[in-house]
């Protein structure tokens, strides 16, 4: 049996006091742990991981708009929050020449049902990288959870005494450590899912007949003012189970009113269901309860370790004008459980089977202790 984990959280008015306080927590660990930074401490990311390098373990640091624990969520000054994770086995892998050698070395990893955690640069969701991914981990990616960071961020490996730094890497866990993950999504619908049944590449043309820019502008004409319009696209049959549901959020980057069509940012099958959304933090509350509650069922019989958290950047005072509400929520259903966490530019997690990128969602990995 490994070790009690624990996470820390530190904040500092000085990055060198940032530096040392969180050196000072790592000094003596031994094994995998990460460490995630807020955009105010991203020079302390380099220095931190040589530090971490010494300790002959392996670290992944990266750095993040905001980051959290489970003592709360920290943004818009020099902080960092870490994880010790004495005694799991995971293998990083980084990538050093493109995303498709990249996605080649994690899906070799992925074999005998591992699960992975895998953080990259923003671009990767734009001309077609992310589907290069898809491609490469086929099935795998199904046991795939994690987060786009902010473009101008790199990721830090500490291994064996040396740093490397990439746009993308990944930490594939021992199958006895295969997370179990939610996503909930921060939205409330404004129409019933419905199957598209016409496409053009990323143009969504018609949904059960009916043009889907049509579609769209009856819904906007229940709004009193002009928030943000999303698709929500079912990643399950029974994609709106009171359990929670089952959707992932995509932006609407543009319409094309001569075929009657909705641009997206990547293609989407003839069948899926989706529906229009928008915002909403007191759907998304009530998502992310039903989620967790049914998390924690399925928990029964094995021990909650630790938990990585993904949010998007739009969630937190910005979706509920409070602070602290996801972490809170976490915390009622695993108060005992340690639990790093960032914001993010886009989440992974997967969709229809496959591994897909969407917004305004909370992603959550549960590692649970092999028995």
């Amino acid at each position: 049996m490994p070790e009690k984990f624990s996470s820390f959280e530190v904040r500092a008015t000085s990055l060198a006091r940032l530096v040392d306080k969180a050196r000072s927590h790592v000094a003596s660990v031994r094994g995998l742990g990460l460490l995630a930074l807020t955009s105010e401490a991203a020079t302390s990311a380099e220095p931190l991981a040589r530090a971490l390098a010494s300790t002959g373990g392996t670290w992944i640091v990266t750095v993040a708009p905001g980051v959290l624990s489970e003592r709360g969520e920290v943004e818009g000054m020099p902080a960092a929050v870490g994880l010790a994770l004495p005694g799991v086995k995971g293998t990083a892998v980084l990538e050093s020449s493109g995303l498709t050698p990249f996605a080649r070395e994690l899906g070799d990893q992925l074999t005998s049902g591992r699960g992975a955690l895998l953080l990259t640069a923003a671009e990767a969701s734009e001309s077609g990288s992310l589907a290069s991914l898809q491609a490469e981990l086929g099935e795998a990616g199904s046991r795939v959870f994690g987060a786009g960071t902010p473009p101008d961020r790199m990721h830090y490996l500490a291994h064996r005494g040396e740093v490397r730094q990439a746009r993308s890497v990944a930490v594939a866990f021992d199958r006895s450590w295969l997370p179990r993950v939610i996503c909930s999504a921060g939205c409330r619908l404004l129409s019933p899912l419905t199957a598209i049944t016409r496409t053009r590449g990323r143009s969504v043309l018609e949904l059960e007949g009916v043009p889907a820019l049509t579609a769209l502008g009856q819904c906007a004409g229940q709004l009193e003012d002009a928030p943000l319009i999303l698709l929500a696209v079912a990643s399950d049959d029974d994609a709106l189970s009171e359990g929670g549901r089952k959707l992932a959020l995509k932006a609407i980057v543009g319409v094309d009113p001569g075929r009657g069509g909705i641009d997206l940012d990547g293609e989407l099958p003839l069948g899926t269901r989706v529906a229009f959304a928008v915002r909403d933090g007191h759907a998304a509350r009530v998502d992310l309860d039903a989620h967790l509650r049914t998390l924690r069922q399925n928990c029964r019989g094995a021990a909650p370790s630790f938990g990585i958290y993904v949010a998007s950047s739009g969630r937190g005072r910005r979706l509920y004008d409070g602070d602290d509400v996801d972490v809170r929520l976490i915390r009622s259903h695993f108060p005992d459980m340690p639990l790093l966490g960032f914001q993010s530019v886009f989440e992974v997690s997967p969709v229809l089977g496959r591994l897909t990128s969407q917004i305004q969602s909370g992603v959550l990995g549960v590692f649970c202790a092999p028995s």
